[in-house]
């Protein structure tokens, strides 16, 4: 995994709300799903579940036409955004 691959995917806030659906779950989910969460066209999510799976945080299968996305190491991810987090808050 890259850093700035990394970084460049934590840097939307859809992607962010993506990998706050897909952290919801343990199985893997489809982009297909994600339409009500992110209010685009389903190419603009596709597109973002791609850039997630390319900076390796989330890994991704196809299920015939569906492509379906799961984050790869969710405890390293969480405590990542804790950290995030934690900076933004700091006054």
């Amino acid at each position: 995994m890259q850093k700035t691959k990394v970084f460049k995917a934590l840097s939307s806030k859809e992607r962010l709300k993506i990998l706050d659906a897909l952290l919801g779950v343990s199985d893997y989910k489809c982009y297909c799903e994600l339409d009500e969460l992110i209010d685009k066209d389903m190419s603009v999510i596709y597109r973002h579940f791609k850039k997630l799976s390319e900076s390796g945080i989330i890994e991704t299968r196809k299920k015939g036409r569906r492509l379906e996305g799961r984050v790869k190491d969710p405890e390293k991810i969480r405590k990542l955004l804790k950290i995030v987090e934690e900076i933004e808050n700091e006054d």
